[in-house]
């Protein structure tokens, strides 16, 4: 990633610019062609799009242009997966679609999601007979071999868009509609959905129109379905005989009848597989529904309790109390606030993550068992393999400094890396001409500041056969290079500086921990030189790291050094409890940068 930053006529924003170009750096990619690009050009199309199935998204994208069967070999994997959130892009794609049927025949996912609040003008304006038209072509023409299908397009006729058309290879199936006598025959069409999800209330008839009309007392078999959503009536109609385990119903109304929450629990228990996940969005709860589930669904392991009215949080959570202890096999609960009312993340600070561990505490007392959960502030939070500590996979500036002051380090990084900066100041602004190369002395010194502090909290005495001419005169004594060891993305242990001809990568990684330290940086971006002010003097002795928090400190290590490089971050079923498989092979990483941020989320997949 670059390393832009803000222009500034302060000294102190050139003097940690130019050891962010030094540290931070990533080594360029090459741009000729290499042999390996030529001998693969000469394969079939077939062999060259499973060797590229190997690589990252977005590698692939950039080879469209070698040559004319990596060209189509892209095509294929570009237009596998198409997923649209815009409206313009949606009627430019489905033309696409509708018009080149080779294209078209690349398709397997297909998911179209609009927000209503961009979508201009009233809906009759919006979905014109022209544009369901051309998205009825689109569809058609990759039915096929289409595998799963979402249309969440509020206000559009989706039904006259799916009438009379088939999916042979379709498993799974997404609508944000009704549940209408169309919808249904659809859905009859479609018996080997594996995952279905129906966002809307049912208005079906009461009574079927014919010997195959659709009604409320219908049921519509289908024996492959293994996950469902939909508004409580239809479980009734979907789940029997079914192989559900996962179900999550929705509902825009206010309760019917005193047994209501009891007639749709009724229908749930009629799936032909033990229900293991059970979720409510857009619900209004009532105290009798904790009840039934600690009573009747105590062998979940995933909870989702989504909110309509911000004024339920109450309600919950009181509910929530009464029925953890009932539930002995719960390992995730999800709490989801109205789309409204969530939490911008840009705007997330260590306050409100203070607020959300102190709640997971309260959680955590009353079910010990539970080990992922994602919370009003819509961050997911994750339990420690070994002492349990409850961490924010929010990798950015808040996040990574809030994992830190769980460490006793944090302070103590800031301070050196501060008076490292502060002290190099003048020399930096003499040698502002010179090439980058010749900063890394400079790089080193500030490298090994910070590997003295980190090797004393692990308690590693200092090799006494070490330079002492590295500390260069500021701390004397105080220098010498990290040795702690890191984990690869592989798990393997790697031991800093084991090869010389790779020690500027040891000190660029080095350099990396120290300034993470720093934020909020706008703070010493402001006065460097007054950084007292802001920093307490620390004149103790380096902090020994209990187990627990050589673990904190080691994931914090292990992220930076997996993600600076472009390598691959970190699995997260290595780091944090795995009940169930619940990570696959979900990674962490972080991108490297210097742009009011100094690590930036990159992705969390």
């Amino acid at each position: 990633m670059s390393s832009r930053h803000g222009s500034s006529n302060t000294s102190a924003d050139s003097v940690l610019a130019g050891q962010c170009r030094c540290a931070l750096v990533l080594e360029p990619r090459p741009r000729h062609r290499t042999t390996m690009t030529r001998n693969l050009s000469t394969l079939p199309p077939e062999i060259i799009g499973e060797i590229l199935d190997y690589l990252p998204r977005w590698r692939v994208l950039g080879l469209a242009s070698t040559c004319r069967s990596f060209s189509a070999c892209c095509a294929r994997i570009a237009y596998k997966r198409i997923d649209l959130h815009d409206l313009e892009r949606v009627k430019s794609c489905c033309e696409t679609l509708a018009f080149n049927y080779t294209l078209a025949g690349y398709v397997r996912e297909f998911s179209i999601v609009l927000d209503p609040r961009n979508c201009r003008g009233p809906p009759k304006a919006t979905f014109t007979p022209q544009f369901n038209r051309l998205l009825r072509s689109a569809l058609q023409n990759t039915s096929t071999f289409l595998t799963a299908l979402e249309l969440r397009m509020p206000n559009g006729n989706v039904n006259s868009c799916l009438k009379r058309m088939s999916f042979p290879q379709l498993k799974m199936f997404h609508v944000e509609t009704a549940l209408s006598a169309d919808l249904a025959q659809f859905l009859l069409a479609h018996p080997d959905l594996e995952n279905l999800r129906i966002m809307g209330p049912m208005v079906l008839p009461a009574k079927a129109r014919g010997s195959r009309g659709a009604c409320i007392a219908m049921s519509i078999p289908m024996t492959d379905l293994k996950k469902f959503a939909g508004p409580p009536g239809s479980c009734a109609i979907f789940l029997p005989g079914s192989k559900v385990n996962d179900v999550e119903i929705t509902t825009s109304g206010n309760p019917q009848g005193p047994d209501w929450e009891s007639d749709f629990v009724d229908a749930i228990l009629k799936s032909g597989q033990p229900i293991r996940a059970v979720g409510f969005s857009d619900f209004i709860y009532r105290d009798v529904l904790f009840d039934l589930i600690g009573e009747r669904l105590s062998n979940i392991s995933k909870l989702t309790l989504g909110f309509t009215e911000t004024d339920q949080v109450t309600t919950v959570l009181d509910g929530l109390a009464k029925v953890l202890p009932d539930l002995p096999h719960l390992y995730h609960l999800q709490l989801t606030p109205p789309s409204p009312h969530r939490l911008d993340l840009a705007k997330l600070n260590e306050d409100l993550l203070d607020l959300d561990y102190t709640l997971l505490c309260q959680l955590t007392h009353r079910r010990e068992t539970l080990s992922v959960c994602d919370l009003l502030t819509s961050v997911t939070w994750a339990r420690l393999s070994n002492s349990g500590d409850w961490l924010p996979l929010f990798p950015t500036p808040v996040g990574i400094h809030w994992w830190f002051q769980r460490t006793p380090l944090c302070m103590h990084i800031q301070r050196r890396v501060i008076s490292h900066l502060a002290n190099d100041l003048a020399d930096m602004d003499d040698n502002d001409d010179e090439d980058e190369e010749d900063v890394q002395p400079d790089v080193h010194k500030l490298a090994t500041a910070v590997g003295f502090i980190v090797n004393r909290a692990y308690d590693i005495p200092k090799d006494e056969e070490e330079d002492s001419s590295d500390s260069g005169g500021e701390d004397e004594g105080e220098h010498e290079p990290l040795r702690v060891p890191v984990r690869n993305d592989k798990g393997q242990l790697v031991q800093p500086y084991s090869d010389d001809t790779n020690a500027e990568h040891w000190d660029m990684f080095a350099s990396i921990i120290g300034f993470v330290g720093l934020h909020p940086a706008p703070i010493f971006l402001q006065n460097m030189a007054m950084f007292d002010l802001f920093l307490p003097t620390i004149d103790t002795p380096v902090p020994l790291l209990n187990d627990a928090q050589k673990e904190l400190m080691g994931i914090i290590m292990d992220l930076l050094y997996n993600s600076f490089n472009e390598k691959n971050g970190i699995k997260l079923e290595r780091y944090f409890r795995n009940p169930e498989e619940h990570w696959g092979k979900r990674t962490m990483t972080l991108g490297v940068a210097f742009q009011d941020a100094i690590i930036p989320i990159s992705c969390l997949l």
